[in-house]
């Protein structure tokens, strides 16, 4: 019996970098979501829309649409949610 673990079918690439923006507030603040390698999974940032500008720049991010987000037919869990989705709720917009 071969006790090693299988390689992953897809190669995780560390060097594509994604980018979903979540909202664009009055304060002149950008909330995106942003990836590494696999744009399934995300950390939700928010920075003002300079240094937004900026940091996409030297990430060299991929843009991705706010219509590729899963929709909530095809939430794996839940418990999937996001910190936008729970502000945005609870504020009634």
């Amino acid at each position: 019996m071969n006790d090693s673990i299988a390689a992953p079918k897809e190669q995780f690439d560390t060097t594509l970098h994604y980018v979903r923006v979540t909202g664009k507030r009055d304060d002149g603040f950008v909330e995106f979501d942003f990836s590494v390698g696999q744009p399934e999974v995300a950390l939700e940032m928010v920075l003002k829309q300079q240094d937004f500008e900026k940091f996409c720049a030297e990430q060299n991010v991929i843009f991705l649409d706010q219509d590729s987000k899963v929709s909530d037919d095809e939430e794996k869990s839940a418990f999937q949610w996001s910190l936008h989705d729970a502000t945005h709720h609870f504020r009634g917009e």
